[in-house]
């Protein structure tokens, strides 16, 4: 770990050799665990009112309250925290992927935060993806279910050219596939999505509603052997539902 230096290569070139003081080596396996070891800490300096999100190297805090000055203030000591922690963990903040984003539904009357990290101001974004999720300041997820519904069609026109009545694969085949690339895709982030209007999440019913997947079935098999009971594919939009209604709660 230690007295270790890099080179960059650029077809047949290397550059000279550079010292490598902080970070562990790329490819090592035990780089993540050292990695998830060191960065772990950063959870213990948030105060006790103030939420923290760490996935490997994604983190974020966050502070609720009604008064932007006491948040600004709130966030803005904790921001001076988590520099003087990642000077003495050997740690930096990137500020080309660091943003501020706040969360109200006030139509008017909000203005924006003011933060610093770095001595840099932070930007403030509308929206930002989060470890896949699409958040918006107002929290109603509509940009997220779009872009959601647009890769879950993809995946749907992958299933319709595979339940091909001459060439297509078996019903058990494709019911893989749809669990594999689609309903993966509508469990992701299901409870915090869920929030949203039914108006917002009515587009997801076209994808995941169980006639299309009884249609992809029907259209798989032999015309002799059809099969018109439901499957177990079929709960599906409750089962969505009934996470949404949970997250809602």
């Amino acid at each position: 770990m230690s007295d270790r230096s890099f080179r960059i290569r650029l077809g047949s070139t290397l550059s000279d050799p550079f010292p490598q003081n902080i970070g562990v080596p790329q490819g090592s396996v035990l780089s993540v665990t050292l990695f998830s070891i060191k960065i772990n800490s950063i959870a213990e300096i948030l105060s006790s009112d103030t939420m923290g999100f760490l996935f490997v190297d994604d983190f974020a805090a966050a502070f609720a309250h009604r008064d932007m000055d006491a948040i600004e203030a709130h966030l803005q000591a904790c921001l001076h925290r988590l520099e003087i922690w990642a000077n003495e963990n050997g740690f930096k903040f990137s500020m080309s992927k660091t943003v501020c984003m706040y969360f109200s539904r006030l139509r008017s009357g909000v203005r924006d935060p003011a933060l610093t990290l770095y001595g840099q101001p932070i930007p403030v974004v509308k929206e930002f993806r989060f470890l896949g999720l699409l958040l918006d300041s107002k929290l109603i997820y509509d940009k997220h279910l779009y872009a959601l519904r647009l890769k879950c069609k993809l995946a749907l026109n992958i299933l319709l050219v595979l339940s091909n009545t001459t060439w297509g694969s078996d019903r058990q085949l494709l019911l893989n596939v749809y669990r594999s690339l689609i309903r993966s895709k509508l469990d992701y982030g299901c409870q915090v999505y869920g929030s949203a209007s039914n108006h917002h999440l009515a587009p997801l019913d076209s994808i995941h509603h169980p006639g299309t997947i009884r249609s992809i079935q029907r259209e798989s098999s032999p015309k002799s052997v059809r099969h018109d009971s439901p499957s177990s594919e079929d709960v599906i939009h409750l089962y969505l539902r009934l996470l949404c209604a949970i997250a809602g709660a």
